[in-house]
């Protein structure tokens, strides 16, 4: 019992120290750490900024570069002031640059070999210094993009990338920049499937391939392989044998063949030989491949015939698997991807007596078969359609509701129904004086205007005979009431349609071949252009 040690009270002082320790120092950390609830951090703090709001679709190239129409970008370049009453702006510009970037530069920590921009398109939205009061204030932006230019791709030796890049310069030197990547994707329209053949001479085999000529970075893809003309019974020497290639190895697989130039600056051109050249690199990669040793289907009647099927799988980049890249060309040839299937054959001549089957063997030759098939990677079109091939929407197809009100997204104070009536109105203001601005005046009528003139001096004399009260009445209405005055205006309206009608029946018997009317001048009866006949008289 004297040998056990019992716990004595310095030992759990010391432990219990030992923890007051790290909870001491942990608060002090976590003080260190979060901020008061008073106070913001720094970047917190609300300063002017730049936006750029995308307004289009992604971008997609649809087709090859040579036939490809672009794509249209367009969006808001919005600028936000926030910490001062106003400020003036002296410039104000927006870039849309195409970069290429070298991983295997000619001089590794030389900026200018590494990295190559060349501007696109830039927009300059101010021409003079410009006040802008705080809040936000947008600029709009559009342009097509060349279908002829390169996706963004991002390969082991070079990258291609799109970047729309802001900057905005105070009179008091202040800067304000914004850097975005603008993603740029190839889509390929997928033709019926391809028929490839491949011929090995001196034999007569020949190898077919049926598969779709252009595949996508992630996805399952079936091929049909055919190996034909594998038994020759063509032997003038021994015409009791045949000889047949028999099928022993078929071997696929799915290569990425990367090439990149990297052009070398003025100042380190003379390590390449020159201004204009570049280092030459090349890397190939496979994506995808497997072996079959069996499984095919046979045929030795005939001419013989192997045919199988396999399937190219290619799934999201893995630990031990990359992921296959697009087709990519430049218009110099500097950067380019290109991806080919890969089939390799492995027969063996056998001999094969005619009337006896049973009998056969190796006759000690053998041959490996390569052949390689060209095949385009893009990406999926989706639901997209070329910008030239969209259709306006239709009415019926826009929903039931109220106009769009874009006045939170810009920071504009609602608009009360008032004022856009007053809008409205003045918008059919300068509507119909732009129509009576650009309408001339119509040339009168053959023989209109006279009647015209005594149909007015007839009304005028009308008008005078009736005694009109201040409500517009004459004095024989006056002692109708509201119902007779609704029958007389009934049986007028009658009547004036009676009238209407058969001036009408007139007009569709037209004139008879006797009469001689002349269609050179006319009169006018009950407000319908008549042709005048040959006496003068007007055609009834």
């Amino acid at each position: 019992m004297e040998n056990i040690k019992r716990a004595s009270i310095s030992g759990f002082a010391a432990i219990r120290g030992h923890s007051h320790d790290k909870d001491r120092d942990k608060r002090r950390e976590m003080s260190r750490s979060s901020p008061s609830p008073g106070l913001k951090p720094a970047n917190s703090i609300p300063r002017d900024s730049l936006e750029l709001v995308r307004e289009s679709p992604p971008s997609v190239f649809f087709g090859p570069s040579d036939t490809s129409s672009g794509v249209l970008l367009s969006g808001i370049f919005r600028v936000k002031v926030v910490t001062d009453p106003q400020i003036v702006l002296e410039t104000m510009t927006l870039r849309l640059v195409a970069r290429a970037s070298q991983k295997r530069p000619v001089q590794k920590d030389c900026p200018r070999c590494i990295q190559q921009d060349t501007d696109i398109k830039t927009w300059n939205f101010l021409t003079e210094s410009k006040t802008l009061k705080k809040g936000q204030h947008v600029f709009p932006y559009s342009h097509l993009i060349p279908g002829r230019l390169p996706a963004t791709s991002h390969g082991k030796l070079a990258q291609i990338e799109y970047f729309l890049i802001a900057k905005a310069r105070s009179i008091t030197g202040e800067e304000m920049y914004l850097n975005e990547e603008l993603k740029i994707v190839r889509s390929l329209a997928v033709p019926p499937e391809k028929q490839s053949l491949r011929i090995f001479p001196p034999t007569k085999l020949e190898a077919h391939l049926s598969m779709f000529p252009v595949i996508h970075p992630i996805g399952r893809f079936t091929a049909q392989f055919g190996l034909r003309n594998v038994v020759n019974r063509d032997i003038p020497k021994r015409p009791e044998i045949h000889t047949r290639w028999m099928l022993r190895k078929l071997t696929w697989r799915l290569e990425e063949t990367e090439r990149s130039i990297a052009p070398a600056c003025s100042k380190h051109a003379s390590k390449v030989g020159g201004e204009g050249k570049g280092r030459d690199w090349q890397e190939e990669r496979v994506l995808a491949k497997d072996e079959m040793f069996d499984g095919w289907k046979k045929d030795l009647s005939g001419d013989g015939i192997f045919e199988t099927e396999f399937t190219i799988v290619l799934a999201p980049k893995g630990e031990f698997k990359p992921r296959a890249l697009c087709d990519v060309e430049t218009q110099n040839g500097t950067i380019r991807i290109t991806h080919s299937l890969v089939v390799e054959l492995v027969v063996a001549e056998e001999w094969q007596n005619n009337t006896q089957p049973n009998k056969y063997g190796p006759t000690g030759q053998a041959r490996v078969l390569r052949c390689q098939f060209g095949l385009k990677v893009s990406e999926r079109a989706g639901l997209g359609i070329s910008w030239d091939e969209e259709e306006p929407p239709l009415y019926e197809d826009m929903t039931q509701g109220p106009p769009p009100d874009y006045s939170k997204e810009f920071g504009l104070p609602p608009l009360s129904a008032q004022q856009i009536e007053e809008m409205n109105t003045r918008a059919r203001q300068e509507a119909h004086r732009a129509r009576e601005a650009e309408w001339p005046q119509s040339p009168p009528l053959y023989g209109v205007n006279s009647h015209m003139d005594e149909v007015n001096g007839s009304l005028e004399q009308v008008l005078e005979g009736l005694d009109l009260n201040a409500d517009g009445a004459t004095r024989e209405e006056r002692s109708f009431s509201a119902e007779d005055l609704e029958d007389r205006g009934r049986t007028r309206d009658r009547t004036w349609r009676d009238e209407n009608e058969e001036m009408e029946e007139e007009e569709m018997q037209g004139p008879s071949e006797e009469t001689g009317i002349s269609f050179e001048a006319g009169t006018t009866q009950g407000g319908v252009v008549r042709p005048s006949t040959g006496d003068g008289s007007s055609a009834s």
